[in-house]
């Protein structure tokens, strides 16, 4: 997995992961947990190359 974080033009840091290969899919989570709260989907959404 990778770890991203953006420094947004408001001064807000934006953090993201990125798991597996292939087409982009991209997750966000609404208000309450962190983007880490979203990684147990992500990893199963995930092309590990196991086909």
């Amino acid at each position: 997995m990778k770890e991203i974080s953006y420094q947004a033009a408001d001064d807000c840091t934006l953090h993201a992961t990125v798991t597996g290969e292939g087409q982009a899919l991209v997750l966000m989570h609404a208000g309450g947990p962190d983007h880490k709260s979203m990684l147990p989907l992500a990893e199963r959404l995930a092309d590990d190359g196991d086909l």
